[in-house]
Order: structure tokens, then C-alpha cells, then sequence
């Protein structure tokens, strides 16, 4: 049982860096507001290329966006996040790598995040609430991959799923499950993973 069990979590990991390097070319822009009417909203591209090429010292152009679009269903209390996938790589990367100039714009701050799979917003989100409760020195996210570090000392550790989490020393006093689910009275990590406003 205990190997099915394996095979079936090394299954699950193939296929979800399957899914991660479909979104290398994506980013995620979180807290641009919405336009008040949906045809207005059609000028998302124009706006974000405003802002990269104001802002983040950019020169980007209409060829350089391969698809733009919000994510969900409206909602009145917060913007829907943007799924941005550039025509290569390189610009997404730049384009990524600048996000710390991000304005705010009409007075909300605006943030720039990787695309990550379900799984792994989930996994970060988790992990840096560790960070804030100072279990962990700092999370942050390279090339869809989760970083952190232990302590201040320590090399940074690629973290792709639960069993690695709580293999951390720091960590290992809490009692969850491989998918994140808190079991018994230990620290209860988040099981409903909700889009952080910065991923950084």
C-alpha cells in the first residue's frame, strides 16, 4: 500500500511541473482594478503595456503579449487577477524581474507573481505563513520553482511538495498530511488556498 501510495504521489508530481512548464511564459498581475464597464476592459493590454513601458523601463510592444485575460468571475470586493503569457521567455523574465518598480495605479498597489499551479499557490501560501511566524527565515519563488531558507545561514532548498516540507527540521513538530490537510493538534496549515495579494 505503502508503495502504491508513492507511486501515485511521484504520478502526481510529474504531472504538476507538466502543468508549471506550460505557465513559463505566463506571469500573474494581481489588484489592477476593473474597469466599470466590460467593454472598457478591453484596453487591458494597452494599460499593462503603459505601465511596463512607464514604469518598469520596458519596451514592450503588442507582439511581445500573446494572450491577456482576468481569471474567475467578477467580484465587487477585489479585482480579478491577470494571466499575461509572453511571445518568449526572455521578455517574461524581464518583465518579471521588474516587478518591484510596479506603481500603484489608482491608488492600488499592484503586484506582479509567478503563474503557479493550484498545488503549489497552495504550497507557497502555506510556507510563508511559516515565514511570518518566523519558523522559516524566507520563502520567495524562481522559474516557477518554491525556494526557501531554513535560516539565515542556511542554502536555499527547492520545497515541490509536503513530504519535503516536513522533512525541515523546523517544521517537522507539526502534523499534516502530503496535502497540506493538518492532522491531530498540530499547527494547522491553510486547506483552502486563497490568491495572496504579494507573492513576494
Amino acid at each position: 500500500m505503502e508503495r502504491k501510495k508513492q507511486k501515485i504521489e511521484s504520478l502526481r508530481l510529474q504531472i504538476d511541473t507538466i502543468e508549471q512548464n506550460l505557465k513559463r511564459r505566463n506571469v500573474r498581475i494581481v489588484g489592477l482594478p476593473e474597469a466599470n464597464e466590460p467593454e472598457e476592459d478591453l484596453n487591458l493590454e494597452q494599460t499593462i503595456m503603459n505601465i511596463a513601458n512607464d514604469h518598469l523601463d520596458l519596451n514592450l510592444e503588442r507582439t511581445d503579449i500573446e494572450k491577456i485575460h482576468r481569471m474567475g468571475r467578477v467580484n465587487s470586493k477585489k479585482p480579478r487577477d491577470i494571466i499575461m503569457t509572453f511571445s518568449n521567455q526572455e521578455l517574461r523574465n524581464k518583465f518579471y524581474n521588474s516587478r518591484k518598480k510596479t506603481p500603484k495605479y489608482h491608488e492600488n498597489q499592484i503586484y506582479i507573481n509567478e503563474d503557479l499551479t493550484t498545488f503549489r499557490a497552495k504550497l507557497y501560501y502555506d510556507i510563508r505563513q511559516l515565514v511570518k511566524r518566523k519558523k522559516i527565515h524566507s520563502a520567495w519563488t524562481q522559474q516557477g520553482n518554491i525556494m526557501l531558507k531554513v535560516d539565515e545561514d542556511s542554502r536555499p532548498t527547492v520545497v515541490h511538495d509536503y513530504i519535503k516540507l516536513r522533512s525541515l527540521a523546523t517544521v517537522n513538530i507539526y502534523d499534516f498530511d502530503d496535502d497540506g490537510d493538518s492532522v491531530g493538534s498540530g499547527y494547522s496549515l491553510a486547506t483552502n488556498m486563497t490568491t495572496p495579494e504579494a507573492m513576494d
